[in-house]
């Protein structure tokens, strides 16, 4: 690509030679063209004889000159639709344009003084501006004259500028210190054509120093947006900003930019281009900057030859697309160039963008959302990338299926942080997305209160040669979800005794892969928290590839957990040491040795086998009793225990433990009751099975007490069984379906003294045992129950005195404010 370059000839005065530039259907003219001067600071119409010098109304093949001081506004009417050129030298003119107005060439700035010119209604038509001349200091603005009329708008042709080799554009600060303000919902159009050249460019010399500020105002209750507009071909060239001098573009409060070809931000070497889109306050729109090809943020599209400073700024409200590719910084070297995203801005690329490496830090996130949408993200190797902010919360989103290139260190130093010093976010998504890093390290939430999160979204991919650290002091969280994968070295959660680490692995084909080594919630000395959690039959696959051998995934105490749900794996070639705690919810886990300190709880399956020193709690979400599968060999060593709920509603129930290989026991069984238990004599509840047992449990608990005479274990080759033996007394919360009715009525068989109280509510209950002659030998409950039905019994050493013969109960209900009584009889053979 070739950019017409500027010839810093003398200034002429724009006359006879453009003649020829003027349209081919205009009538002859009558005579030479004149050159006319505005005579003093005085307002007045352009078709006023008397305001010229010589007298006379400027015409199509005429140029106007304005270079009187003071201050004052020349109106154009119908009666004046055209010039050859229009030249502004000094003072401070403003143009109100009653009806179009069409010129050659507008000049601004065409002596050392400093002129200002405005134009603040109607449309003014030009084939090409020069603002600014070296040694000047000039500014032009295009605004409204108030809330009835029209803002002004300017059209360009952009094209045979005599300033330019070849057919040049618009040209902002062609030499000294200009300013261009569009303002007030004024619009400017570039409206180039053709490819030949840039259509506009801002400081296209050394000297240059020019200013481009584009603002929406509130005029009323009427919001006004003002834009600059470069048409043309989206493949060809747009606007240049810092040819070689230094140039400044704002676009703010509703202004916005579009640009239709490919943008630059300092060219050349010694240049600088500094944009900031934003912010946006009041009730104006949003500013935005549209570029249809390519930015170039501090690029020399010219091969080996160095580029200027360029600088991009997203702030608040503000938005930039760019529907091609976007460079910072130049493969030749460039002047520390540099985009930055503040919080609540939004840049967003469709061809990729590339970081060349630089002196500046290439990219500077400080909130908002960085989206690449199509070609790839390209890091310069050996160069660390930050995602972070102490002052806002940056996001990088990399989706649409883009290939990406992320930063390439050395193994053993850092390559990206998310969070370091804040808090920032990786997010990668869609099918055929990849992150591919070096074998340098990851870092999430290094610093106290900061945060780091990584999103690998809808079957995108996270590559890192390297391990990562989650969550060494501050927050940090790794979700992959959707059919995503994840693959890294070691993976650390909540190294540091401040850490918060998460990690959520979920949905059909999405897997975590973590190569020798997985930590969960800190280390050998007092760690943070690490959180895990496989669900939605997802995988987390740790293995051997290099490190340690066998892969180790350790869960420390009392930081870290590991929940594998709903089909929820973790694979390993190594083996899972668990000091902290696991919650199965119907997944599934390899090999498990569990020291003192570890839990293991819920419903699911164990791959291989399981060794327990720790604590065994089988449980089930919904239904009665839940059950934990091992298909290998299981062992309890002295220090574990094992925790059975025994259930009776809706039938005799309890967790259970299933081993497909055999069972060696010691150590402790902790049998609890569920809430409404009602047993009956001989109820059977087994809390094992296995292919083969050894061995027996050293000690067994009842409700967190010492098993007594409540129940026996029953030990047999293949099951460990639970049968509830003759008790007394009743639980007062143990109740079943609510009864209609009051009943009294006995229960027993005849070597048991059992009768059945059906209550339709809550009661204050006293039952007594009388014999035949009516003394009383026993009290079966004195206290209050629930509705529902239950079994009152005396058995073991409270029957041991009795005599065989018949017996009476008789039940003494206080309910409602009313008393019943109740009898029954039944017959006892000691």
């Amino acid at each position: 690509m070739k950019r017409a370059r500027f010839l810093p000839a003398a200034r002429t005065l724009c006359g006879l030679s453009l003649i020829l530039m003027l349209p081919a259907t205009l009538p002859a003219p009558a005579g030479a063209f004149i050159y006319f001067f505005w005579k003093s600071p005085v307002s007045g119409s352009a078709d006023d004889p008397t305001k010229w010098n010589p007298a006379g109304t400027p015409g199509y093949l005429d140029t106007g000159f304005f270079d009187v001081s003071g201050t004052y506004t020349v109106t154009f009417p119908a009666t004046v639709p055209i010039t050859n050129s229009l030249s502004c030298g000094g003072g401070n003119v403003t143009f109100s344009l009653s009806s179009p107005h069409t010129t050659y060439i507008l000049e601004v700035g065409a002596g050392s003084g400093a002129p200002q010119l405005t134009v603040n209604t109607g449309t003014m038509n030009v084939t090409c501006l020069n603002l600014g001349y070296p040694g000047s200091l000039t500014t032009m603005t295009l605004t409204n004259g108030g809330l009835f009329l029209p803002p002004a708008q300017f059209h360009s042709k952009s094209m045979g500028n005599p300033y330019f080799s070849g057919s040049g554009g618009d040209v902002i600060g062609y030499g000294g210190i200009s300013e261009l303000d569009v303002f007030g919902g004024a619009q400017y159009y570039c409206e180039r054509t053709d490819v030949a050249s840039w259509p506009f460019e801002m400081a296209p010399l050394a000297s240059s120093a020019t200013t481009l500020r584009v603002a929406g105002a509130d005029v009323g209750p009427a919001r006004l947006p003002s834009g600059l507009h470069v048409t043309g071909s989206e493949l060809g060239e747009g606007m240049i900003i810092g040819g070689a001098g230094a140039a400044n573009l704002f676009a703010y409060n509703g202004g916005y930019l579009d640009i239709a070809g490919t943008t630059v931000l300092g060219q050349d070497a010694g240049s600088g281009g500094w944009v900031t889109i934003g912010p946006s306050t009041g009730i104006s729109r949003n500013s935005s900057m549209n570029v249809h090809n390519h930015l170039w943020i501090g690029f020399n599209f010219y091969d080996t030859v160095v580029a200027g400073h360029g600088e991009l700024t997203v702030r608040d409200r503000a938005a930039v697309r760019v529907g091609g590719r976007c460079d910072v910084g130049d493969p030749d070297n460039d002047a520390s160039s540099v985009l930055r995203i503040t919080q609540g801005g939004l840049f967003r690329v469709n061809g990729g963008i590339k970081i060349w490496p630089t002196a500046g830090p290439g990219l500077d996130l400080r909130g908002g959302l960085l989206h690449v949408r199509g070609g790839a993200f390209l890091w310069p190797a050996g160069k660390y990338l930050p995602i972070n902010s102490q002052v806002g919360t940056p996001e990088l989103a990399i989706s649409d299926g883009v290939t990406s290139t992320g930063p390439n260190t050395l193994n053993g130093n850092a390559q990206l942080f998310v969070g370091r010093g804040g808090s920032g976010t990786l997010h990668l998504s869609q099918p055929g997305t990849v992150f591919a890093m070096g074998p340098g390290s990851t870092t999430l939430g290094d610093s106290l209160g900061g945060f780091g999160k990584i999103l690998v979204d809808s079957m995108a991919t996270f590559s890192s040669g390297g391990g990562m650290n989650l969550a060494v002091r501050g927050g940090g969280e790794l979700d992959v979800l959707r059919g995503s994968f994840a693959d890294m070295g070691a993976l650390s959660l909540g190294a540091g005794a401040t850490g918060v680490g998460n990690v959520l692995v979920r949905g059909a084909g999405s897997l975590l892969q973590c190569r020798d080594n997985f930590w969960l919630g800190g280390g050998l000395t007092a760690g943070g928290t690490g959180s895990v959690v496989a669900d939605s039959s997802a995988t987390i696959n740790v293995l051997h590839v290099t490190g340690i051998n066998p892969a180790f995934t350790t869960i420390y105490s009392p930081g870290g957990s590991l929940t594998l749900a709903s089909g929820g794996r973790l694979t390993t070639t190594g083996t899972v040491l668990n000091a902290g705690a696991v919650n199965i919810q119907g997944g599934e886990i390899d090999a498990l040795n569990m020291p003192i300190s570890g839990s293991l709880a819920g419903w699911g399956r164990l791959v291989t086998m399981l060794q327990n020193t720790g604590r065994i709690d089988p449980y089930s979400a919904s239904g009665p009793g839940g059950a934990l599968h091992v298909p290998g060999n299981y062992t309890q060593y002295a220090q574990g225990h094992y925790a059975s709920d025994l259930g009776t509603l809706g039938g005799a129930h309890c967790d259970s433990l299933v081993v497909n290989g055999p069972a060696t026991l010691t150590g402790t069984l902790d049998l609890r009751l569920e809430a409404g238990f009602v047993h009956s004599p001989t109820d059977t509840f087994t809390v094992l099975s296995c292919t083969s047992r050894t061995g027996t449990f050293s000690a067994v608990t009842w409700n967190g007490s010492p098993l007594g005479s409540q129940a026996s274990v029953i030990y047999t080759p293949r099951r460990v069984r639970v049968v509830v033996n003759a008790a007394t007394g009743v639980d007062p919360g143990a109740d079943t379906a609510a009864s209609t009715q009051l009943r009294f009525a006995p229960a027993g068989g005849l070597s048991t003294l059992a009768f059945a109280l059906d209550l339709p509510e809550a009661a204050t209950v006293q039952v007594k045992l009388y014999d035949v002659a009516g003394r009383e030998t026993a009290t079966l409950y004195n206290g209050t129950l629930g509705a529902g039905r239950h079994r009152l019994e005396l058995q073991g050493h409270g029957a041991g005195h009795l005599s065989s013969g018949a017996y009476y109960a008789r039940a003494v209900i206080e309910s409602g404010g009313r008393t019943t009584v109740r009898s029954a009889r039944a017959v006892f053979v000691h």
